[in-house]
């Protein structure tokens, strides 16, 4: 069931640390500026977008340091935030086309915070795209 020898084990292991150690300083610094009255977003949104952004760079580290899914799954995920990021883009800008407002009160609106889930999305499908297209010239090239 896991296809991972034990160099990728750690490296995935060391990954998963500086996620958690990320993770966990963000939280602390976004209540730290709560504290001070300094509010970013809406409370849920912020923690939100943390955790999600603190996932997608280390899913990101993951997937070039070939330690994220094993083929064919891997091609699946990137697919999948791929066209959500984009369906998400898409929407968020029909609402920018609205006029509705991204920022409010010096504040992420819900409309703010889906642009920016849109744009973590969009980071991983494109990320997956360039790994891909990266491992596929460097197939080609050693087959010639």
């Amino acid at each position: 069931m896991n296809n991972f020898d034990e160099r990728q084990i750690l490296i995935k292991l060391r990954i998963f640390q500086r996620m958690f150690w990320i993770l966990i300083a963000g939280v602390f610094l976004n209540a730290f500026l709560g504290r001070l009255d300094i509010i970013w977003a809406d409370p849920f949104y912020s923690n939100a977008i943390i955790g999600f952004a603190v996932i997608a760079a280390g899913s990101i580290e993951m997937i070039f340091r070939e330690v994220y899914f094993k083929e064919p799954n891997q091609q699946w995920v990137f697919i999948i935030f791929g066209l959500g990021g984009v369906f998400l883009f898409v929407m968020n800008m029909s609402h920018f086309a609205a006029d509705e407002k991204f920022i409010s009160d010096g504040m992420l609106t819900d409309t703010g915070g889906s642009f920016v889930y849109s744009l973590i999305m969009l980071s991983l499908g494109i990320g997956g795209g360039i790994k891909f297209a990266r491992d596929k010239l460097l197939k080609d090239g050693g087959e010639e």
